[in-house]
């Protein structure tokens, strides 16, 4: 018997998600997305046995748009990554109807 783990909470971006005109909607639905959503690396880099998704950001999207926390890798590289459970370690910035409201630099 082959055991996965659960998915991490929320939408992911390149698999539930679309973007039209700058806002985020679920695949499937009209309707503007509002709730959490991570990037994933890669689904051949995830161990679902081990609960292991690496992932380039989380943040939370209200009616389509950027509004609230979203977690970025500390390394401050684009390309760099993080496991989803120690998003609350990376750097956090603010969102606010899709405005950048502050980050580590304000």
């Amino acid at each position: 018997m082959l055991l996965a783990g659960c998915r991490p909470e929320g939408l992911s971006f390149e698999e539930d998600v679309y973007v039209k005109e700058g806002l985020a909607y679920k695949k499937g639905s009209n309707n503007l997305y509002s709730g959490k959503i991570y990037l994933e690396v890669c689904k051949e880099c995830s161990e679902p046995f081990f609960n292991y998704w690496p992932v380039h950001y989380i943040g939370e999207y209200k009616k389509g748009k950027k509004h609230g926390e979203f977690y970025f890798p500390k390394s401050g590289k684009q390309d760099d990554f993080f496991e989803y459970s120690d998003y609350k370690k990376q750097e956090k910035v603010i969102y606010f109807e899709g405005e950048l409201v502050n980050d580590k630099n304000t």
